[in-house]
């Protein structure tokens, strides 16, 4: 019987159309995935900046409702309007399909399979939306200038300006206690402290006080029971001491001390502020750690260390599981090629055995390990906080006794690591 003509360089199925498995996959294209390089942080002039808002159309004030300010009508809710957020923690997420199964700026454009729609921007506020609570013509100390005159005049000298208020005597004048008040010090400040703190005058003070987007503030956290948040609390008491002082004439002595404890109680409600906005993005907790630095990574283990006083200062000991786990390819392909096995098959014995110690593979990893070009790893002790922090080592083998979870470090990279402690956890990266 002829031999049937073959097409040269692929596989000829007579019947393929009747077995759906070997009909082309369909071609997925996901959007492309960026990822921050670098941060970049500069100082921020207050007044510049909702100026340049202000001549796009994007100046908002949310002092009060329903009054018009350079043509812009503030918005009805306040520091809770959606205009730039969602209110509530039980809201649609801002990138999602229909059905919510999809949700997540990584899934724009992709159609959803369960209720056929795209992933699209379901929620009208705009985060790069800034708002402000205007407190014109006063002012009060923006983050860095707190901070810097703190540093000049310490912070119990700072705590007392803003806790105390000025006495009236009988005559009805202000009595001078030698203490400065807020509005002194910006009256007085680049005679008397910007020498000191040097941070110019438009960086320390601002007149509009910044809020912050409600879709990182929600207006209720739900659980167990319905809260405020924090900060909510302290914007509102800022709004309230704002229109405090708006009916209170400068020029007024009798008014001055009322103005001067309403700016201490917005200075002390903007620091509380600062300081949830601290909470949140730092510590081990924060945004920045949680999202940046933090959680599992692909070919990581997190252990405790222990001490190897017969290590080189490049090696490094580890578990029999942990080497079966972060080196689980390269284990499977050695195996496949020793045994001519399925590399599907070697992959599954790995894993089979990767808990409980195995001799063949214990052989197999001295293989490797011995080899010309060894295994190699990147040792990361958190926080990072310098280029000692993270080492390039050896692993020189792995630990006879199974139950041993630990890292066996030598003695002369601890103290780079900052690891004096034998209950200090490092991340091995391979």
């Amino acid at each position: 019987m002829p031999a049937k003509t073959r097409t040269p360089g692929r596989l000829n199925i007579i019947n393929r159309d009747s077995y759906p498995l070997f009909q082309k996959s369909p071609v997925l294209e996901y959007p492309v995935k960026h990822r921050i390089k670098s941060v970049h942080v500069d100082p921020i002039d207050h007044d510049a900046e909702y100026k340049k808002l202000k001549d796009m159309g994007r100046k908002v004030d949310i002092r009060t409702a329903d009054i018009f300010v350079n043509g812009n009508q503030k918005p009805d809710d306040g520091i809770f309007s959606p205009y730039f957020g969602s209110d509530t923690t039980q809201d649609r997420p801002i990138y999602s399909c229909e059905c919510q199964r999809l949700s997540g700026a990584a899934h724009i454009g992709e159609v959803c399979k369960h209720c056929g729609k795209k992933v699209v921007p379901v929620i009208d506020g705009d985060l790069r939306n800034r708002m402000y609570i205007d407190i014109a013509p006063y002012h009060i100390l923006t983050y860095h200038g707190w901070n810097a005159m703190c540093k000049a005049l310490k912070p119990k000298v700072m705590q007392d300006i803003i806790t105390s208020v000025k006495r009236i005597c009988v005559s009805g004048e202000i009595v001078d206690d030698g203490k400065p008040t807020i509005m002194s010090l910006y009256e007085d400040y680049e005679e008397k402290y910007e020498p000191l703190t040097k941070l110019p005058k438009k960086y320390a003070f601002m007149s509009k006080i910044p809020v912050y987007s409600a879709r990182l503030r929600p207006l209720m956290v739900f659980g167990v029971s319905m809260t405020m948040l924090e900060s909510n609390k302290r914007y509102l008491s800022i709004e309230k001491n704002r229109e405090a002082m708006a009916t209170a004439p400068i020029f007024m002595t009798s008014r001055k001390t009322e103005i001067q404890r309403s700016l201490n109680q917005i200075q002390q409600d903007w620091n509380a502020i600062m300081e949830q906005v601290e909470n949140q993005v730092d510590h081990k907790a924060g945004v920045y750690r949680k999202s940046l630095a933090s959680g599992r990574i692909d070919y990581t283990s997190r252990m405790v260390i222990s001490l190897g006083i017969d290590l080189m200062p490049h090696e490094v000991d580890i578990p029999y599981q942990t080497m079966m786990v972060l080196y689980e390819e390269k284990i499977a392909n050695y195996l496949s090629k020793s045994e001519n096995i399925p590399i599907s098959k070697a992959i599954a014995l790995v894993q089979e055995n990767a808990m409980e110690r195995n001799e063949k593979f214990v052989n197999i990893i001295n293989q490797m390990l011995k080899s010309k070009e060894g295994v190699w790893a990147l040792i990361n002790r958190n926080p990072t906080i310098s280029e000692s922090s993270i080492l390039l080592v050896r692993v020189r083998k792995v630990h006879k006794d199974g139950t041993d979870w630990t890292m066996h470090l030598p003695p002369d990279i601890l103290s780079l690591l900052a690891a004096d402690d034998h209950q200090t956890k490092v991340r091995l990266a391979g």
